[in-house]
């Protein structure tokens, strides 16, 4: 493989898929899933 596909930012990613790669080798592009999450804290519940 010459190039390693992937985003920038890797949080949250799951999944990278369908890599097309022009004729050329000049451009590429592939689709990717990230899962992201909020946690909350609650204090002093009763």
């Amino acid at each position: 493989m010459w190039k390693t596909l992937a985003p920038r930012d890797v949080v949250g990613i799951e999944d990278v898929f369908s890599p097309v790669v022009t004729a050329d080798g000049a451009a590429y592009c592939y689709s990717h899933v990230r899962r992201l999450g909020r946690l909350f804290v609650t204090r002093g519940l009763r």
